[in-house]
């Protein structure tokens, strides 16, 4: 009755220990609900996922992605994690992993770019760019989650989004 048509979740992980480690205090099984009841009252949902947080492994990797399809968000987006410079991931990266990337000003990508910026706890960067391209083949290329986005469009804009898109997960850019 607001006007309100939209909500999103910052999930960032589907496991609590990854959560734990990020200190994100959130309640996977409360986001499950609030999705749910979103839904009911005819919101479209968005989920916001992160690949490759510290701690992450490919079992963790594949968790956030189970939880994505479980939680079942009209739209869900994979990001990859960029330590910004100063922060506390930048600096635990300077001390224990490998940065790949600049951060300090090479961030033309952005979060939504197929672009692994550091590498920690053994998790490598082809392991995560795997499971970036994973997690958006795995969410959206599912029969019911087809139907799904089709019946939530409002607009030719957004259909030509939604094609854009998935065709940029089948066919990366590289």
């Amino acid at each position: 009755r607001t006007g309100v048509f939209k909500i999103s979740f910052g999930v960032e992980s589907g496991n609590n220990t990854i959560l734990r480690e990020i200190k994100k205090g959130l309640d996977l099984d409360k986001v499950l609900e609030a999705s749910r009841l979103a839904r009911k009252y005819g919101m479209i949902t968005i989920g916001f996922f992160m690949i490759g947080l510290p701690g992450d492994t490919e079992d963790t990797l594949q968790e956030t992605i189970n939880f994505a399809i479980k939680m079942n968000p009209h739209i869900a987006d994979f990001m990859m994690t960029i330590p910004f410079y100063g922060t506390e991931l930048y600096k635990r990266i300077e001390k224990e992993g490998k940065l790949l990337f600049d951060t300090e000003e090479n961030l033309s990508y952005g979060f939504y770019g197929a672009k692994v910026y550091y590498e920690l706890d053994n998790l490598k960067a082809d392991i995560i760019l795997k499971y970036y391209y994973k997690a958006y083949r795995q969410f959206y290329f599912r029969f019911t989650k087809a139907i799904d986005i089709l019946c939530s469009l409002r607009s030719f804009g957004e259909f030509k989004w939604v094609v854009e898109n998935g065709l940029n997960v089948l066919f990366p850019k590289k």
